[in-house]
C-alpha cells in the first residue's frame, strides 16, 4: 500500500499540507483521514483504487459513514472509521477543484504524463466491454461476499421486519417478523425467494406484487390479472374486517356491509344496513 500512497502524500506536501501515511490504507491531515484506499491483487495483476475528500459535504459524508450496523452485516474486510477532514480546509491558499486535479496530475506523474484519446474503433471495444461484462448484474453484484440484511418498514396494515442472508448475490435465507396479520403461512413466500438473485427486478419476476395489505378489490384484481402480475399479499381486508369483529371495534353484521363496499364500492347500497 505505502507504494501506492506515497505519491499521494508527497503530492499534498507540495501544497503545503502536513499529510502523512497511517496504518495499511489511509492519509491523515493533522489527525483527520482525507483519503482511504484498498486493493486487490489477482493473477499477479493489481487493482488499486483510493478517493480523496477534497470540499466533501460534512453532513453527507457522515450520514454515509454512520449507518445502522445491525442493518447491514458484511463478511468482507471491514473499514476503520476515523474523523474524515477535507484537504481543501487545509490549504495554506485556497484552490478550486479544478486546479487541484490538475496539479495533482502533473504532480504523480512526474513529468511523465503522455495526453492523448481513443479511437473510434477504440472506444466501441470499450463500449462492448462495458455491456457485456463490466455493466452486468454477474460482474457487480454476483461476486459479492457474503452479508446479512435486516430492514425494517411500518405500513398502515402493520410493521413488517424481513432479515435477509445473501451469498455471491443470491438470498440464501429469508425470515419475515411484524406485528401484521397475516392470511396464509409465509413459508411458501420464503421458499420462493431462496436462490433468487438480490436484485428488484429479479425478486419481482419472482413475487409480482408484494404488499403487506390490499382491499382486494374487484378492478384491481382484474387489471393485475390482465397485466400477467402476480399479487401477494400479507393480509387483506377480509382478515382486518373479521379481527375488528371479533375485537368489537364493529359489529358481526358490519362485516358484510364493508364487504359490499369492497366489493363494489359505487354501489351505496351497503350503507343502508344501518350504523
Amino acid at each position: 500500500m505505502e507504494r501506492f500512497t506515497r505519491p499521494v502524500v508527497e503530492a499534498l506536501r507540495g501544497l503545503g499540507v502536513q499529510a502523512e501515511a497511517s496504518g495499511r490504507n489511509d492519509i491523515l491531515v493533522e489527525g483527520r483521514k482525507v483519503s482511504g484506499t484498498a486493493q486487490r491483487i489477482v493473477r499477479g495483476r493489481i487493482l488499486h483504487h483510493g478517493t480523496l475528500l477534497f470540499d466533501a459535504d460534512p453532513g453527507m459524508v457522515a450520514g454515509a459513514l454512520n449507518a445502522d450496523p445491525a442493518k447491514f452485516q458484511s463478511k468482507s474486510a471491514k473499514s476503520v472509521r476515523s474523523r474524515i477532514g477535507n484537504i481543501r480546509d487545509f490549504l495554506p491558499e485556497d484552490l478550486e477543484i479544478g486546479a487541484f486535479w490538475e496539479y495533482l496530475k502533473k504532480a504523480l506523474a512526474g513529468g511523465g504524463m503522455v495526453t492523448g484519446g481513443l479511437t473510434a474503433e477504440e472506444l466501441s471495444a470499450v463500449e462492448e466491454l462495458r455491456r457485456t461484462k463490466y455493466d452486468t448484474w454477474e460482474w457487480n453484484y454476483g461476486r459479492s461476499p457474503q452479508y446479512d440484511l435486516i430492514n425494517k418498514r411500518r405500513f398502515e396494515g402493520g410493521g413488517l421486519e424481513v432479515r435477509l442472508q445473501v451469498k455471491a448475490g443470491r438470498i440464501t435465507g429469508i425470515v419475515f417478523y411484524g406485528d401484521f396479520l397475516a392470511v396464509a403461512p409465509l413459508d411458501g413466500l420464503m421458499a420462493a425467494l431462496e436462490g433468487c438473485e438480490f436484485r428488484r427486478e429479479a425478486v419481482a419476476e419472482v413475487l409480482g406484487v408484494v404488499s403487506i395489505f390490499t382491499y382486494g378489490m374487484k378492478k384491481g384484481l382484474e387489471r393485475l390479472a390482465a397485466a400477467g402480475v402476480r399479487n401477494v399479499s400479507l393480509t387483506n381486508f377480509d382478515a382486518i374486517a373479521q379481527v375488528a369483529a371479533q375485537q368489537s371495534y364493529i359489529r358481526p353484521e358490519d362485516v358484510a356491509r364493508l364487504l359490499a363496499f369492497r366489493d363494489n364500492p359505487s354501489d351505496e347500497s351497503w350503507m343502508k344496513g344501518g350504523k
